[in-house]
């Protein structure tokens, strides 16, 4: 074999075993891609699978046991959710109710004598603006005891005041009383609204007031006041409840309206 030959095949061997060197250490095929100690390392001894904390450069512990180290990667936090828009609150769009019916009670303790009680003339309506509305009916559910009682007809006290004479302060002209014209309560109560084909639709609402006309001393100059108290209903039906407005008689007839 010549010189020239020599090298041929020695070239030929030293880029053979150049090229397995090659493949045996394959960067892609190796098991090590993390050191235990690592953060997010996770590391297995190749012979039985078992975790080891104690894996650098594929060898475990002083005996060099094989082992496989792998990197779990963490997984990215999820993004927060958008937090909700607060509901938009209910609209209400119904109208405010309204108030139509006015009560008014006898608060004399004992009445007596032929015109037991507080006695009403009229009940009006003071609206905020100054005009007055006056009762045009009352209702089903007005409790008025007529025994021993010469004025207990309740239409007696609708409309405007005709006992009562708010120009001069005198009652029945001065004269005698007439118990067709007025209504003695008896210890009962009457209930009244204002509304009427020729009125229209007479709402109550705070600011207004309400005058019984009671035929007495505050009226009249004569007879004695006698109490009484105002509601207003607190809805637009009859069988609503009642809220006290006030009490009169002892020397005032017009309650105020407020708190509705």
């Amino acid at each position: 074999m010549t010189t020239r030959n020599y090298r041929f095949f020695l070239m030929m061997g030293l880029a053979g075993g150049l090229s397995l060197a090659m493949a045996c250490s394959d960067p892609s095929e190796d098991p090590v891609d993390c050191d235990s100690g690592d953060a997010n390392c996770v590391c297995t001894l190749d012979e039985d699978d078992s975790a080891t904390d104690d894996c650098v450069d594929g060898l475990s512990g002083d005996e060099g046991a094989a082992c496989s180290c792998e990197l779990i990667e963490e997984p990215e936090p999820e993004a927060e959710a958008e937090p909700e828009p607060e509901a938009e609150p209910p609209v209400n769009n119904d109208p405010p109710p309204a108030f139509r019916f006015v009560m008014v009670e006898d608060l004399v303790a004992n009445p007596s004598g032929d015109f037991p009680g507080a006695d009403v003339d009229a009940i009006g309506l003071i609206k905020s603006t100054g005009e007055e509305h006056f009762a045009q009916s009352f209702e089903e559910d007005t409790d008025i005891d007529c025994e021993g009682n010469l004025a207990c007809d309740a239409n007696s006290l609708l409309g405007a005041p005709d006992a009562v004479d708010p120009a001069t302060g005198t009652c029945f002209g001065g004269g005698q009383p007439d118990a067709s014209i007025f209504t003695a309560l008896n210890a009962g109560f009457v209930i009244v609204q204002f509304s009427s084909v020729e009125a229209g639709d007479v709402t109550i609402e705070n600011g207004d007031s309400v005058h019984v006309y009671e035929v007495g001393g505050t009226e009249c100059g004569r007879f004695d006041d006698d109490a009484f108290r105002v509601s207003v209903s607190v809805a637009d039906a009859i069988t609503g409840d009642f809220k006290v407005m006030g009490e009169g008689g002892n020397g005032t007839n017009i309650v105020p309206v407020s708190g509705l």
